[in-house]
């Protein structure tokens, strides 16, 4: 399975996990209280600054990440050219934008371990009912790092599909790519069930 990281090692991987993730909690909850393109646009373009300063690899790599985005950007869009309000429309995409670059800095600069201790503290309450918190913060941290093997696969038959119709692919790639990803989940599970402690 592929990681989600950053194409080579920054400083940030030094900082602890809790730490990271508490400011990225604050920093997102923060970002639904601003309600101006003024304050919203320059939070926008210094985090994409950040990122640069990190290296033209990790930009790139970080603008590619986003990328998944653009289908919802562009109903956005049109719904708001619709309704006549591009103002609004223009404030939720760059909040939009924003919360999941400050995510994607977050979670290629962590490592999987410690996001995973850092979910079973915050969830370990609820031992207390006899629910496995191990098999919840796996369940996340499997959904954060397969994130990158969807979107790859995605391309993958777009390209095929182009290849033998000669035309843009839509609709017509949903369905083996919905089958190619439950493939892929049975072989994880199977996998999971052979190698740890996890049971039906």
């Amino acid at each position: 399975m592929l990681a989600l990281r950053f194409p080579k090692h920054t400083w940030l991987e030094k900082i602890p996990a809790s730490i990271k993730l508490v400011l990225l909690a604050t920093a997102t909850s923060g970002i639904f209280f601003v309600e101006t393109l003024g304050i919203m646009l320059p939070l926008f373009l210094t985090t994409i600054a950040f990122q640069f300063l990190l290296g033209w690899q990790i930009f790139k790599f970080s603008l590619g990440l986003l990328k998944p985005l653009l289908p919802f950007i562009a109903i956005i869009v049109v719904w708001h050219l619709y309704s006549g309000d591009l103002g609004y429309g223009a404030l939720i995409i760059l909040r939009l934008l924003l919360i999941v670059t400050l995510a994607n800095i977050v979670t290629c600069s962590t490592k999987t371990s410690e996001i995973s201790e850092i979910i079973e503290k915050i969830i370990s309450p609820m031992r207390l009912i006899n629910i496995d918190t191990q098999a919840i913060s796996l369940s996340i941290l499997i959904f954060i790092r397969f994130t990158p093997i969807v979107i790859e696969r995605q391309k993958i038959l777009q390209l095929a599909y182009r290849c033998r119709s000669g035309k843009r692919p839509s609709w017509q790639i949903i369905v083996p790519l919905i089958l190619s990803v439950m493939d892929d989940a049975d072989h994880v599970a199977q996998s999971l069930k052979s190698r740890s402690t996890f049971r039906e």
